[in-house]
């Protein structure tokens, strides 16, 4: 994480710039379902080339792209004394934030790919089949 002070028009801040993060939402939806490291690469942007296009498309892999790099800043109210140190913990919570916002988009994005993928299947059993699934995990009466 690198961390940037500046002032403008009197007034300073700090930002905070996160890049090249080693997990990503790939790496966390890989995890906790179980699959492989190979299937983080099925759509490998550092090659310039599907390694898998079909298999990709099918787990709708490139819903879950992030940015690569996540910037905040903080500002320091005129009012008090400005502290570098204070500003850049505050700037690098609040980047990490903004990542795990962004994780937490991406996966979404993911998952209402996969739900429409897997809708195609069988729309008539779909509704049924999502409302099992809701009352197994989330214990809801029905």
């Amino acid at each position: 994480m690198k961390v940037y002070l500046g002032e403008k028009k009197g007034n300073k801040y700090t930002t905070a710039v996160m890049t090249e993060t080693d997990i990503t939402a790939q790496h966390i939806v890989a995890k906790r379902l179980g699959l492989s490291d190979n299937m983080l690469y099925l759509y490998d942007d550092h090659i310039g080339e599907c390694v898998d296009d079909t298999l990709a498309k099918a787990f709708a892999w490139d819903a879950l792209e992030m940015a690569d790099s996540y910037r905040a800043t903080v500002k320091c109210d005129p009012r008090d004394t400005y502290d570098a140190e204070a500003g850049a913990q505050e700037a690098c919570k609040k980047v990490k934030n903004n990542w795990r916002i962004a994780t937490s988009k991406a996966i979404k994005r993911w998952q209402v790919a996969m739900l429409e993928k897997i809708m195609i299947a069988n729309p008539e059993t779909f509704k049924e089949a999502v409302d099992k699934v809701i009352k197994k995990h989330y214990d809801v009466k029905g």
